[in-house]
Formats: structure tokens, sequence, C-alpha cells
């Protein structure tokens, strides 16, 4: 099976239901990890915001607001992987201003990790994820 295939295979689990807002996936989710979590920043660099086990999990759905100030960021990430790679769309992006942060994401030998580079070295992240298993 290709790496395209595969990639395919698992993106095509995702819908999005617009009547409620929310995307939601035929595949099973980890729900008792779909807990809030935090993050500050102690620099203007990428730093690690979060990361899953590749085998485990096939992607994960993230929902990030980001406070700089009295300013404010709100946005959704899909990240998925092939094993290999990691792919990432970053949607629904509501800021009350400039961006507050950049986002990326990589495969590094068994985990999948995404990063946030903060436009301030004060600014805080309070996110929710859900992970689709492989």
């Amino acid at each position: 099976m290709s790496k395209a295939f595969e990639l395919a295979e698992i993106v095509r689990h995702f819908t999005y239901d617009a009547d409620n807002g929310k995307f939601d996936t035929s595949k099973k989710i980890d729900s008792a990890r779909a807990e809030g979590k935090t993050f500050s920043a102690s620099s203007t660099s990428a730093e690690l915001l979060d990361s899953f086990t590749k085998t485990t999990y096939g992607g994960g759905q993230y929902f990030i607001v980001v406070k700089t100030g009295s300013d404010y960021q709100a946005l959704g990430i899909n990240l998925t992987h092939d094993g290999t790679t990691a792919y990432m769309n970053q949607f629904g992006d509501v800021k009350s201003g400039s961006d507050l942060a950049t986002f990326s994401a990589n495969v590094h030998t068994t985990t999948v990790r995404l990063y946030v580079t903060p436009g301030s070295a004060s600014a805080t992240a309070n996110f929710k994820v859900e992970y689709v298993d492989a």
C-alpha cells in the first residue's frame, strides 16, 4: 500500500457536521485523552506543544486558544501522519489582531510532534486534543 493511499485512508474517516460545528470520525477516538492542556512560552523559538506515539494514533484534532496580553487567537489543527511525515491543516483561524503563534509538525522516530512558535515569550495557550486510533 502506498503512503498516499494510507494517508487518504486515514483522512477519509473524518467528516464535518455543519449543524453542530464538529468533526466526526468513524475511527475510535481516545476521549480519555481529550482533556484540556496548557502551554506557557519561554521564548519566541519553536517549542513542543504536544506529541503522540505514531503506532498508537493515526492523528489528532486540536482546538487551540493562544493569548498574549489582551490579544487572542483561536484555531483548529488536524494532524495526521504516514509513519514518516506529519501532515497538518490549520483551519478556522480567528484572531483579535495579528497572528500570536505559528504551528508546525514532524515525525521523529516513534513520535508525532506538534510545535508552536509564539510571537511573544509571554504567550500562553490552552488547548484540547482528541486522538484517533491508527
